[in-house]
């Protein structure tokens, strides 16, 4: 679990093994800017490109649950304890997106909430599957803290990432001493 935070491919894998393990029809890693009413980040394993393009230009600012959750829960939730079925078979994101696209069932978790930031797990069925028991959501639950830290160290990595490009990218020579003893230097 923590290699995929080294490795931006492995994060798939680790979807992937997550929706073998629960059966679910897609999974999907994203980030949400909520003020912006934005997606920022949407990686979504077993689901139509299309579909992801669709959801990220339109259907994110229709998803009920997304709309309807707090960003404070913690656990793995079930779709329905934000928005019944009933009602949800009455929305456009419903009719227009999830039962094309198999995301009808679903249980999500908080991954990560940084200012208007927050980022989700979510496991998701479609109609002609039964919802998530509470047996496959308390296996979700289990992976959430590696999950977690993954997310934090990928971050992190992300970060130094940065920085180093920014430091490759000076023209000018430097060189960084820690201690009395070089530390780093950048590619000039």
């Amino acid at each position: 679990m923590y290699s995929a935070t080294t490795i931006s491919r492995i994060w798939p894998q680790a979807l992937e093994s997550i929706a073998q393990m629960v059966g679910s029809r897609t999974t999907v890693l994203s980030m949400h800017n909520i003020a912006r009413q934005a997606t920022e980040f949407n990686l979504a394993v077993g689901a139509d490109p299309a579909g992801v393009d669709s959801y990220e230009q339109h259907f994110h600012r229709l998803n009920p649950w997304l709309n309807a959750s707090q960003s404070s829960v913690s656990g793995v939730v079930p779709g329905e304890a934000y928005v019944p079925y009933e009602s949800l078979r009455r929305t456009e994101f419903f009719n227009d997106f999830g039962r094309k696209h198999g995301i009808v069932h679903t249980a999500a978790a908080v991954l990560d909430v940084e200012g208007s930031h927050v980022a989700y797990l979510s496991i998701n069925r479609g109609e002609e599957m039964n919802k998530f028991s509470a047996a496959e959501m308390q296996m979700v639950e289990c992976l959430l803290p590696h999950l977690k830290r993954a997310l934090q160290i990928s971050r992190h990595l992300d970060f130094a990432e940065d920085v180093k490009r920014s430091w490759d990218s000076l023209l000018a020579g430097m060189i960084l001493i820690q201690d009395g003893r070089v530390h780093s230097f950048n590619s000039a």
